[in-house]
């Protein structure tokens, strides 16, 4: 054992402990004996300790003091009501999150492509902006679908003003585009990158007999929320909304 350990024993020992300490005690006891400095750092040590214990014991206890500390840990021990045991707290959690979904869903029919009636523009375009917040979120890596992502990443110009700009969601499920089925219709999406930016553009078959809106600036429906900004448009029996994470401004030169 050397000084530091000695030290390190003699701050637990107290005098009469030599029996319970055993041969840990004896021998820092046997360096103190041997080692002046250690004994005077023992020295000064027990007289901080009697210091202290005389201040202590000249500390008296409010009254009541006893009783309240046994009221307190009586009151500790009683048993939680039931409203807030973790389990009730478990349950009702999942059932605000299922009423929230539910409160969120779009109404569908079956699901499948050719069922229900035509998807609403609003509809799809409140569809994409919680798909992008929420999920579930993917990118597809068919072959084609790369094909139509590059495509949409190198055109020139506006895709609403561009009149070359013509893509159907035809093209887009034989391209195999990411799949969703949203008020019993099938929804496509392109994920591409225009100036450092994502976009996400999803298609859906509109109603035909409906004709084309968005020739203008003035046919556009636009949405920001959630940090999400979307626009949605109607051309030649296809639906269109192009949503993005990077802002209004970035979504208005694309448009």
């Amino acid at each position: 054992m050397n000084t530091r350990e000695a030290k390190l024993v003699l701050r637990a020992w107290r005098p009469g402990d030599e029996g319970e300490g055993g041969t840990v005690f004896r021998e820092a006891l046997e360096r103190v004996r041997d080692e002046p400095e250690l004994a005077a750092w023992l020295e000064r040590e027990q007289a901080f300790d009697r210091a202290v214990g005389a201040a202590l014991n000249r500390v008296s206890p409010p009254d009541g003091l006893r009783q309240a500390i046994l009221i307190g840990g009586r009151a500790s021990r009683m048993p939680k009501p039931w409203w807030s045991r973790p389990a009730v707290f478990g349950i009702a959690a999942v059932l605000v999150m299922a009423v929230g979904v539910s409160l969120f869903r779009i109404p569908s029919g079956p699901e499948s492509g050719g069922g229900g009636s035509a998807l609403e523009p609003m509809a799809l375009m409140r569809f994409a902006v919680h798909n992008l917040v929420h999920g579930p979120h993917g990118h597809s890596m068919e072959a084609g679908s790369l094909r139509l992502e590059e495509a949409l990443s190198r055109h020139e110009g506006g895709l609403v003003q561009s009149a070359d700009f013509a893509l159907s969601a035809d093209e887009a499920e034989r391209a195999g585009c990411q799949r969703f089925v949203v008020g019993g219709r099938e929804v496509f999406e392109i994920c591409f990158q225009r100036d450092g930016a994502w976009f996400h553009l999803y298609l859906v078959r509109g109603d035909p007999t409906r004709g084309t809106t968005g020739g203008g600036a003035g046919g556009l429906a636009v949405l920001e929320s959630e940090g999400v900004a979307a626009a949605t448009w109607e051309r030649a029996g296809t639906i269109y909304t192009l949503a993005t994470r990077s802002g209004m401004d970035a979504l208005r030169r694309l448009l």
